[in-house]
């Protein structure tokens, strides 16, 4: 494995991913020993999933929404699920979701 994605799924009879988003490559982690925490949280209704690792969330599903978004924003958008074109993880984006990730804590 030389990079982390975190994907959608279509969880039906016949399972498929809607979208990846680009998390890491293997090479550019320099402390590959250290423990790694992992939390895949969803808000109140399932429309929104986050990736959190070490405590810092680093990619979004917004399922009604269609879109996801990334730290780095890759890849580009050229799938037929996502409905976003910008698909980074700004300060801006992450505001806007932190509100209802709060509510689930």
């Amino acid at each position: 494995m030389t990079t982390g994605v975190f994907y959608a799924i279509n969880k039906s009879e016949q399972p498929e991913v809607l979208d990846g988003l680009h998390i890491y490559n293997v090479a550019d982690i320099t402390e590959k020993t250290l423990p790694t925490e992992l939390q895949i949280g969803w808000s109140e209704d399932g429309w929104i999933a986050f990736l959190i690792i070490n405590k810092h969330y680093h990619a979004i599903f917004d399922f009604g929404l269609r879109a996801g978004y990334c730290r780095n924003g890759i890849p580009e958008n050229t799938g037929d699920w996502a409905l976003v074109n910008e698909r980074q993880l700004t300060e801006e984006v992450m505001a806007k979701y932190l509100v209802v990730d709060e509510k689930r804590s």
